[in-house]
């Protein structure tokens, strides 16, 4: 066994290495990936990594030992010898556009499926064997990766934002069963369940639905076409439904893979279960039902659920333009709403509606 030879594994192995490296040591430090941006602190000042001697450009034909040369500032294969993957997901720095010769490449791989690898392996070459490149792939793919640990307290979060606003600190809150069970009875619970008590104001009853029939309004007003419409935001999908009454096509995004998976269940079997939590954690377990919402149903066939970073959407990762854009109370969530805000014209057709709602 070549003992000081890079261990190559997929981004689950390796977040389940830094698991049971932190239940191992309990008591000790919590292990994680590194960031983007304490990957980049590794490297040398000459952004050079490990140097000349760095295994890139299949100068050795495999991987080799980590320890064979370190840099200045300590570090062994900064560059080369295996990618290494972060605890980032793939997105757009400040001021990313992309090259209109070469526009499938990176915009449809910001969608919080694809994680960040950084630093090259020894089969790179090109511009992948640069020190600067910043390269991404799906987390069960095997591709001359490994891992490089990091003893954490509260630093991740932080770095994570410095580094351009990574997915995955923000989807922690967004994945939870409990979470997913409240969306669930926003958008499609009965009054009863949703308002029990007769004394509060049910003006707030249908939010999701009442946002899409304000888009909707508002584009009659003007008279606007009414082919295609982006729900950006959509978490559990009523604001979408509502829109397919109206509109022959709908994309429905959000950043919650918890969130569009419950949306794309209603969708197909046209009912969604969940749990209805009435003191501390008692309740009931409920269903609701596309059919239940309204005698005419919206027609469910014409969306389309994607999992998508509000911050870095584009059109091409959508299919197109759309003729109308509804964010319901979503910009005050974003850790960079004026990146969404500044898509919107890339996003929208000339001439077409954006309905902002946020509290």
């Amino acid at each position: 066994m070549p003992w000081a030879w890079p261990a190559e594994c997929n981004r689950h192995e390796a977040r389940a290495y830094c698991a049971w490296r932190t239940e191992r040591d309990a008591g000790g430090s919590q292990y994680r990936l590194l960031t983007e941006a304490e990957h980049v602190s590794i490297r040398d000042s000459s952004g050079a990594g490990s140097g000349s001697s760095a295994n890139l450009h299949l100068s050795h034909g495999s991987s080799s030992p980590v320890d064979a040369s370190l840099n200045e500032a300590g570090f062994g294969d900064a560059t080369g010898n295996v990618w290494e993957w972060c605890e980032n997901d793939f997105h757009p720095l400040d001021g990313f556009a992309p090259h209109p010769l070469y526009d499938d490449f990176s915009t449809p791989c910001f969608d919080g499926e694809h994680s960040m690898i950084m630093g090259g392996s020894w089969a790179s070459t090109g511009d992948l064997a640069s020190p600067y490149a910043r390269y991404h792939f799906r987390r069960h793919f095997f591709q001359h990766a490994g891992l490089r640990l990091a003893a954490s307290g509260e630093a991740a979060e932080g770095d994570e934002a410095e580094a351009g606003g990574s997915t995955d600190s923000r989807l922690l809150s967004y994945e939870s069963a409990t979470l997913l069970n409240e969306y669930v009875m926003l958008h499609f619970g009965t009054a009863a369940d949703v308002l029990p008590f007769a004394s509060l104001p049910a003006s707030f009853l249908r939010f999701p639905q009442r946002c899409a029939r304000l888009l909707d309004d508002w584009a009659t007003r003007l008279n606007l076409r009414k082919a295609r419409a982006l729900d950006i935001g959509c978490a559990v999908g009523g604001s979408s439904f509502e829109l397919a009454r109206s509109y022959d096509e709908v994309v429905g995004v959000d950043l919650s893979a918890s969130f569009i998976g419950a949306a794309q269940r209603m969708q197909a079997d046209g009912a969604l279960s969940y749990y209805r939590r009435d003191q501390g954690e008692l309740g009931k377990q409920c269903v609701v039902r596309l059919d239940d919402i309204s005698p005419q149903p919206p027609s469910s066939g014409r969306i389309q659920f994607q999992r998508g970073d509000a911050c870095a959407l584009h059109a091409d990762g959508l299919g197109g333009g759309f003729d109308a854009c509804l964010l319901g109370n979503l910009l005050c969530r974003l850790p960079k709403p004026a990146a969404c805000l500044d898509s919107l014209s890339g996003l929208i057709r000339p001439g077409g509606l954006a309905v902002i709602v946020s509290p």
